[in-house]
């Protein structure tokens, strides 16, 4: 199952609509990798647009307790300094 996120578009600082990275890209023609990287690094596309990624997690309950669980187990093994012991 794709799942595309989702992005709140500004337009010179005015909300224009939310829509997936597939609909941008077809508006704007503009890579999805390119809308991902404008939003995470807050650049304006074109000096006027501004991409904000929706929070899947702030649509579905359920999903923001899956991540937080699944953060939790990816991470779980870093927190850790892992030493070999040697056997004697």
């Amino acid at each position: 199952m794709v799942v595309w996120r989702r992005y709140a578009i500004y337009d010179y600082g005015t909300k224009i609509g939310e829509y997936t990275s597939e609909e941008i890209k077809d508006k704007l023609g503009m890579s999805r990798i390119l809308i991902s990287k404008y939003s995470e690094l807050g650049l304006l596309y074109k000096g006027r647009y501004l991409f904000e990624r929706i929070d899947q997690a702030r649509l579905d309950p359920l999903l923001r307790e899956w991540d937080e669980v699944r953060i939790r187990i990816l991470t779980a093994g870093r927190r850790r300094s892992w030493k070999c012991k040697t056997i004697k």
